[in-house]
Formats: structure tokens, sequence, C-alpha cells
């Protein structure tokens, strides 16, 4: 039972909540004489070098620029370098940066263009390196790495000048594919450009003039493609600079030369889109340096960088060709017309590196697009009060809603799948009203629901419901709901659960305990709080807890202790609000805490 006071603050949240679920998109709709805005990164921002490789942006949401003279980390305010002429302990390998690749763990690897392949250390700062020797078959065969890429077994593939290798993690061996004269079936040409793995798990190899090769890696054999010239539907060029596959599985690639080249599988034929000085519909410069695809743009946007045209966005619908060139007279145009990489970061902005001209950033327009309940479509969402949205490290999105149960996300066919309590199913989601969603460090599912936690067997499909044991008599006399409203792992592995209504509960994963911190007004370092809404852990770690109306709480793990801010009218500086909603820290350090009030929230 609810009280009454509770339940007019529930009221409150669902009405806060009650939002339409929505997504940005892109929209590109330029005439041709609309103007676009490009902000410019030079070395006079701290860039290392205007010549710009290759641009990448990590899961902590960094963005790395690689240069000819050095490695750039940029945070949104601020450049920093990473040398091979560095003074700290084990720089990277060379300061020609050529391509970057963070894998399925979240390693970051840096190809060199002379100096082989680098892992980056995040914690520590330092390089581990893989360099050729002659004297080693087992080492990377070649120093000038072009691409690096993971496939779905968690392999890594690595192109370079000698060839193609497959990396053994575990014993730290590369196998080559090479050139073996004797072999029909090998490589005809170790110096590649560019090398890309396809949805179908076949590696598109692009060489830097003996054509395309498309190898199956079960088989080990190669499929060799080459410019023919009395065949039109041949590729344009066998000197291939970039490939990409786009959404609909089209293959694209660049070469030089030869322009733009669409593969069509089922006839393994080429079409051409090439420069035409008659025409203002067409490809602006016949060698195509980088191609990147908008994934926030539902007209079928396709970037391509060119040697000396500048870039092009090619409308795949309407098969309609926009030029950005730069123009000396105008500081906001793209500041150089040879565009060496492009890069769409998360949020949909549009980076382009350049020969020579450093960076340009293009912060594109969009539109929101509505997700909502649709009484005949059973796909739609379940239900249109949204408490809770969580995108999970497969990059699933989690939608927990008010009376609707749960909803995934598939955004390939844009319809959600529903998970709902069923009294008949013990093992069905405990109740259809969740106000929070979690994945810990072990990829398990968390729901906080209004009937207690909820693990979410996603193997299985099936919800595992955890609530404190009611012959549990101190339990019983302060958990007084089984509303979740918060969940939070620390890095001990410890879940830390907070309730609207009860306690704070801390969760033994493995006993499947529960733990109650719970409200004591007398006592100045109990919680002094039955409404918590968000938890979180700094880097120190420290457990900070935000409730509805009583402020913020530390938590002392060591004595058990908590400490408290609270909103002070007479005190400019206290907390704006006793309302936490939020807490995150930056790299700074700095923690900062959203509120419920007018006005920007709080920064401690």
């Amino acid at each position: 039972m609810i009280c009454g006071k509770t339940k007019l603050i529930l009221d409150l949240l669902r009405k806060i909540s009650l939002v339409l679920l929505i997504t940005l998109s892109t929209s590109i709709t330029y005439s041709q004489s609309e103007r676009i805005h490009f902000s410019h990164i030079s070395i006079h921002d701290g860039l290392s070098n205007r010549y710009v490789n290759c641009i990448f942006q990590d899961n902590q949401d960094y963005m790395w620029f690689g240069t000819r003279k050095g490695l750039n980390r940029y945070d949104g305010y601020n450049i920093k370098i990473y040398s091979h002429k560095s003074v700290a302990p084990y720089p990277i390998s060379s300061s020609s940066i050529s391509c970057i690749y963070q894998d399925k763990s979240g390693t970051l690897w840096i190809g060199t263009w002379g100096g082989g392949l680098n892992i980056f250390d995040s914690e520590t700062e330092k390089f581990i390196s893989y360099k050729h020797d002659s004297t080693d078959q087992n080492s990377i065969s070649s120093n000038k790495i072009s691409s690096i890429f993971e496939d779905n077994d968690g392999t890594l593939w690595i192109s370079t000048f000698g060839g193609l290798n497959k990396f053994n993690r575990k014993t730290t061996k590369f196998k080559h594919y090479k050139h073996e004269p004797n072999n029909p079936n090998s490589l005809s040409y170790d110096r590649i450009k560019k090398a890309y793995i396809d949805k179908d798990g076949f590696i598109w190899i692009g060489t830097n003039n003996n054509g395309l090769y498309k190898f199956d890696k079960e088989t080990e054999t190669f499929i060799h493609f080459t410019h023919d010239p009395s065949n039109p539907y041949s590729i344009s060029s066998n000197s291939i600079i970039t490939i990409y596959e786009d959404v609909f599985g089209t293959l694209w690639i660049g070469t030089a030369f030869g322009g733009l080249n669409k593969f069509n599988r089922k006839n393994e034929t080429f079409t051409h889109f090439i420069y035409d000085s008659t025409s203002t519909n067409c490809l602006s410069d016949n060698t195509v340096l980088s191609l990147f695809e908008d994934r926030f743009n539902q007209d079928g946007i396709l970037w391509i960088g060119t040697s000396k045209g500048g870039l092009n966005a090619y409308n795949r619908k309407t098969e309609k060709f926009m030029h950005f060139k730069n123009d000396p007279n105008d500081p906001s145009s793209i500041s150089g017309n040879s565009i060496s990489s492009i890069y769409q970061d998360n949020s949909g902005n549009l980076w382009i590196g350049t020969f020579g001209y450093g960076i340009n950033k293009f912060i594109l327009q969009r539109k929101f697009i509505h997700f909502k309940k649709e009484p005949d479509n059973p796909n739609s969402l379940s239900n249109n009060i949204i408490k809770a949205i969580y995108k999970d490290k497969s990059g699933l999105l989690w939608i927990g809603t008010s009376g609707g149960g749960l909803n995934r996300y598939n955004s390939d066919q844009n319809s959600f799948t529903h998970f709902k309590h069923d009294p008949n199913k013990p093992y069905s989601l405990s109740d259809d009203k969740i106000y929070s969603i979690y994945e810990d460090n072990n990829s398990n599912l968390w729901i906080g629901t209004r009937s207690g936690l909820d693990k979410f067997d996603k193997e299985n499909e099936i919800f595992l419901n955890y609530k404190p044991d009611p012959n549990n008599t101190n339990l019983r006399r302060y958990y007084r709901n089984n509303i979740v409203s918060a969940i939070y792992e620390d890095r001990s592995g410890t879940l830390w659960i907070g309730t609207f209504g009860s306690c704070l509960l801390e969760f033994d994963k493995e006993k499947l305990t529960f733990i109650p911190y719970k409200y004591e007004p007398n006592n100045i370092h109990s919680l002094q709080s039955k409404m918590i809404i968000s938890i979180y852990e700094d880097k120190s770690g420290t457990i900070w807890i935000g409730t509805w109306g009583d402020g913020l709480k530390i938590f002392n793990k060591e004595t058990k202790q908590f400490f408290h801010y609270r909103h002070d009218p007479n005190i400019p500086n206290s907390l704006s609000s006793n309302t936490i909603t939020s807490i995150c820290e930056d790299q700074y350090c700095n923690l900062w805490v959203g509120t419920i009030q007018s006005g920007p929230g709080f920064k401690y």
C-alpha cells in the first residue's frame, strides 16, 4: 500500500516522465545555394599537424585524430598529443598515424606508417608495440599499417604494405596472407591500401595498384577484381584507396583516378561515378580518399572525400550530388579541398580531416522522430509513459514504461519487442511499471520495478525477481514497498539499490542478500531519507546518493556513515535544489549534479 505523500510524489514523477520516446535524426535537404558552416581545428588550436590521416571516437567519447606528426586526443576543449619523441616511458612507436580502431573489449589499437602496430593502455597512457622482425616469421608482416578491424569472432585483422595479417591475441603471433607465386588463390600483390569486413564476414582488400580482392576467411581463398578497359562494368581503377559498406549492404569503393564504384553483389558488376566537367550533378573529383555514411539521416546520404574536389554529399534516393569546397572569401567554408578522412560522432556531428588544412566540424541540423504506442501495430512502443531508457554494451536500447512493461528496440527493423508481467508465467517480468534499468560489468541487465528488482537472462529471455526476505525482521521494519527507483554497481561488484519510500539496499549478487541502510531522522550520520532516485560512485570510490527532497548524500563505505548536502536559501553556493535527479563525474574529477529546479544544475 502506497501512502498518500508517496503517491503524490510518484504522480509528479509520472508527469515529469510523460514524454514520447524520441530519437534524433539528421535532415539534409540543402538547396544548391544553401551555405554550410564549418568550424575548424588547426595547429593554432593545439593540433599537432595539419595533415590528418584518420579520425575516431572511442567509447569514452574522446575524439582521436591521427596525423603525420602525432596522435591527438580531443576532449572537446583541449588536445593532448602522443608522439614518438615523447620523453614518457613506452611512447607510441611512430608519430605518423595511419589508422585507429577500438575493439569490442574497449582496447584502442593504433596503426602507424613505419612504426608498426600499437596498443594504447588508457590507465597508464603507455603504448605496447608490435613491429616487423625479419628474423621472426610470426611478427607482423610490415610496419606500414593501412587498416585495423575485428571480425564477429573477436579476431583482429591488420592490413599492411606487406599483406594481410591475422592476430592471435593469446600467442601474440601474426598469421600472414601474402602473395604466393605457386598459389593462384593467394594475393597477387601485397601492398594493401584498405581492408574492410562486410556484414557477411567477407574481407575486401583494396591494393595500391592491383585491384580489389574478396577474401573468404573460412576457405582462405581470394577472388580478384581488376579493371578491364574493354568491360564497362569492371572496376574503374586498379588503385583502391577506400572501401565502405552502407546500411543497405551496398559496397562502395573509392579509387585513384577512377572515381567512385558501386558494387552489385548479384552479378558482380561495378557502377561508376566519375567527374564530368559538363555536369553539375556528378562527383567533383576522380580520386576518392574517404567514404562515410550519414548514420543519422534517412535520406541516404553518402559523404565522399576527394583529393582535389572537396567534400561531396551523395543522396542515394534522389541520386543528386552536393559539393562543399573551400572558399577563400568565406572563413566558415571547409578549410581545404583534399579530404583525407570523414567520421560521424555519436551526436551526429561530422568531422572532416584534410591533407594540409587541419580538421573541420559540421554540426548537422536535426529533426525529431516520434515513437509511440499505435493500437494497430503490435511492434510499436507498448506505452507512452517512459520512466527509463538504457543503452546496453551491445548497442541495444531498452525502454522502461509505466504500465507497458519493458521494451527492446530493434533499430534495423524499427520495431519494439515487449516484455510484460504474466501472472501465469513465474519467470516473466515481475511488474509492468518500470522505474530504472542498469547493466552491470558482467552484462547482466537489472530492471527496477514496482515489485522489486528483476534480473533479465538475455539468453533464455526470462526474469528472476529479488526482494528482501519478508522473514527478516530488521528489513521488514524499514522496507515499506518494493519500488526500485535507482540501480548502480560499484567497482567492487556490489549492486546498490535505491528505493522510493523505503531505504537504500546493498545487494550481494553472489549470496543474493540485501543489507538495508535505513531512515533514522534522529541520527545525523544515517541516510535520513526514504526517497532515493540516483546513485553514483566517483573515481575515488565514494558513493553519492541523490534523493527526492532531502538533497545529496555521501556514503562512506568504511564507516557506513552518511554526510549530507542540502539547499540552504541563505547560502548562495549551496545546492540549488534538494531533489537530485542525476549525478556524474567529468574527466577533471568535477562532480555534476542535476536537480529539479529552474536554472542550471550544481557543480561540486
